[in-house]
């Protein structure tokens, strides 16, 4: 009986141990599943930040990121707070992000929650210098610009209070201004989500966006413009918002420009703007006036703004571009006052479940910008620029591209215009985003082949070929000279002839070039040009009508002949 007992009681020991020590493994994976905090990698590149509540709707973006070998880590606030010392919760993310960079390398941060879960640093700005136009004269906005700027010029931690008295980022306020250096230490985004659902609904998105290759897709080399006249009689009569968008689409070559302008009538109905959007694009430029929930811009020196009713959030929500998902970069005011409105005209685009945009880029408070051709040289309309150029110069990243966009825009003078434009300029989507292919771009093509002189509206056919280098499918776009890119044509095997057919209706002399992408979306140069004359000119002209004249009346040689 007491060997039986005995057997009994070990048995039921190894059981116990073997239960416990199921669990314990159990929990142990638990734990690294749920990426709460880094495992044994040496170096990261994103954390992600949010409340306890979300972790498990974020889980499967994390898993992806991983998949695509961005290393990512979720940190939550709760963990935050106990763990890291700050005289308030902000500050406290602040070293945190801080320890992150330091520790693990980070370039990214994505901010997951809205304003009364994860809040901004609130500016205390007071300007009365004269402006082109009326000001205000204080400025309390929120900023995430304040997590991006770990380090002032000295290397140390900067709390954007550099003289002590708890009120921070201070411009001329009661007299006193903190130092700020401006230049970002890594590239954070914000998701404002409010609930789980619009959690889930941006995990989603942000899935499928770079599961397809967005930038690889036919759409998304459509760009779409919005623009109007925006500082109405100014000196030197400029349509201030398309003079911009001309140069950004002379910026963002071989993207097919879709111009909602005043100037051209299609600002008479907001619909035009969401049957645009609808049709997908990789980018859209909202240049303009707005507020928390509209957009709208002036006809030329007019008082009248375009178009009718605006264009509101009601139409944002309108959207039905499910799967063709752009990222909208805007200069007006207000759109992103995500921590008074959870509705606001910005973060209503990227939380639209049927569509909307994958990323929205724009400011929280008030744009100042000059008036006439000086438009481009300061405000948000100067990174607008910066961006463009920068997309084209091969940025693959959502966050590299705000966040390079702020360090080319230096060197500031730390004016008014310049504090305000980098301190409210918010990234709403997710900074480690993938906008761009990694491939070789395609070899410039020779320049086109075809007739260089004509008549017009006849069709002549040209051709165009060129190598990849990766032997990736090609595509072709022709820039006809007569302000007419159709668009992007293919695939084409690498090394394959391409020929196409085009008219002129007009008059002219035109430069016919040419250019190719590849699969993933790599871009070669433009060709050098073929010269093309439409139509032939006069001496030509006149050789073809004494040819014809004496091949029907060879008697008229004679008479020539016995003449001279």
């Amino acid at each position: 009986m007491k060997i039986k007992k005995i057997i009994v009681i070990i048995s039921l020991f190894v059981f116990v141990i073997s239960q416990t020590i199921e669990v314990t493994a159990l929990d142990n994976d638990a734990r690294s599943n749920n990426s709460l905090t880094p495992s044994n990698i040496d170096d990261y590149d994103m954390v992600i930040i949010s409340i306890s509540s979300y972790t498990d709707s974020i889980q499967p973006l994390i898993n992806h990121k991983n998949s695509l070998g961005l290393s990512t880590f979720l940190k939550t606030t709760d963990e935050i707070y106990d763990q890291y010392e700050g005289r308030d919760i902000v500050e406290k993310i602040k070293y945190f992000i801080k320890e992150a960079k330091e520790k693990y390398d980070i370039n990214y941060v994505l901010i997951i929650g809205g304003a009364l879960d994860i809040p901004g640093r609130y500016t205390h700005i007071y300007f009365d210098e004269p402006f082109d136009y009326p000001t205000p004269n204080e400025w309390v906005f929120t900023s995430d610009f304040y997590y991006a700027d770990i380090y002032d010029q000295t290397g140390s931690f900067s709390s954007w209070d550099s003289n002590e008295n708890n009120i921070f980022a201070e411009y001329k306020w009661n007299g006193n201004t903190d130092q700020i250096d401006l230049v970002p230490d890594v590239y954070v985004g914000r998701l404002a989500c409010v609930d789980e659902v619009q959690v889930q609904n941006c995990v989603n998105k942000i899935i499928m966006y770079e599961t397809i290759n967005s930038w690889e897709q036919e759409w998304f080399t459509n760009m779409i413009l919005i623009a109007g006249d925006g500082i109405p009689f100014d000196k030197e009569e400029v349509d201030e918002s398309e003079y911009l968008q001309e140069i950004i689409i002379d910026h963002m070559d071989g993207f097919i420009p879709n111009c909602l302008w005043a100037t051209n009538g299609r600002l008479s109905n907001a619909d035009n703007i969401n049957e645009a959007i609808n049709e997908g694009a990789g980018f859209v430029f909202f240049n303009g006036h707005g507020s928390h929930e509209l957009w709208a811009t002036y006809l030329h020196n007019s008082h009248i703004m375009v178009p009718p009713g605006y264009y509101t959030t009601y139409h944002i929500n309108q959207l039905t571009n499910n799967r063709s998902l752009p990222i909208v970069i805007s200069d007006a005011c207000h759109h992103l006052q995500y921590d008074k409105y959870d509705d606001c005209f910005g973060w209503s685009f990227v939380s639209n479940p049927n569509g909307g945009s994958i990323a929205f880029i724009g400011g929280s408070d008030v744009d100042l910008a000059y008036a006439g051709t000086r438009i481009v040289e300061k405000g948000i309309e100067k990174i607008c620029l910066k961006m463009s150029m920068l997309y084209q110069n091969g940025i693959s990243n959502l966050g590299d591209l705000w966040g390079e966009s702020l360090i080319e825009y230096q060197p500031v003078e730390n004016d008014i215009v310049d504090l305000l434009t980098i301190l409210q300029n918010h990234l709403i989507g997710d900074p480690s985003l993938k906008i761009a292919g990694g491939s070789l771009p395609p070899d410039k093509p020779n320049h086109p082949t075809g007739p260089s002189q004509g008549k017009i509206k006849i069709s002549y056919e040209f051709s165009a070929v060129t190598n990849d280098p990766d032997n990736d499918s090609l595509y072709y776009l022709f820039d006809w000279g007569d302000n007419s890119l159709i668009d992007w044509v293919g695939p084409f095997k690498s090394g394959e002839l391409y020929k196409v057919n085009h008219t002129w209706e007009k008059q002219g002399q035109y430069q016919l070039k040419v250019k190719a992408k590849d699969e993933h979306g790599a871009q070669s140069e433009w060709s050098d040009p073929l010269i093309v004359t439409m139509p032939k000119n006069k001496a030509i002209n006149s050789q073809l009508f004494f040819r014809n004249i004496f091949q029907h009346f060879p008697f008229l040689v004679k008479i020539l002949n016995k003449i001279q």
